[in-house]
């Protein structure tokens, strides 16, 4: 009998509580789960939903923080999340002109709009 490798996913526990982190630390936690969706996808993976459902998650923390942040580090969080989404080369930034629209609209795209 051949050993079978098995690879973990990383997922977004239901109860974690994302208010707690920084921006920053949202920042990481949504590219380690962009880079976890990804590799789901490259593969035969039952996460990839539960994957999904973390990144929605994080996302909708992002945008409920834009307008309450004047800090610097909302403005590294802005770069990080305009680099995983590739805004604004690859958007139509007159029909979302902020990388937080882009977000909002990638989430809704993808959640069939189930806000």
């Amino acid at each position: 009998m051949s050993e079978e490798k098995v690879d973990k996913i990383a997922v977004l526990s239901e109860d974690y509580d994302l208010s707690q982190d920084s921006d920053l630390e949202l920042a990481a936690t949504l590219k380690r789960l962009c880079s976890e969706y990804e590799m789901c996808r490259y593969c035969l993976s039952t996460a990839t939903l539960d994957v999904w459902h973390g990144i929605v998650r994080v996302a909708k923390e992002i945008v409920k923080r834009e307008t309450c942040t004047n800090s610097c580090d909302s403005i590294e969080l802005a770069a990080l999340v305009s680099a995983e989404l590739e805004y604004p080369e690859k958007w139509d930034t007159a029909a979302y002109p902020t990388v937080w629209h882009a977000l909002w609209e990638a989430s809704s795209w993808l959640m069939g709009d189930r806000r």
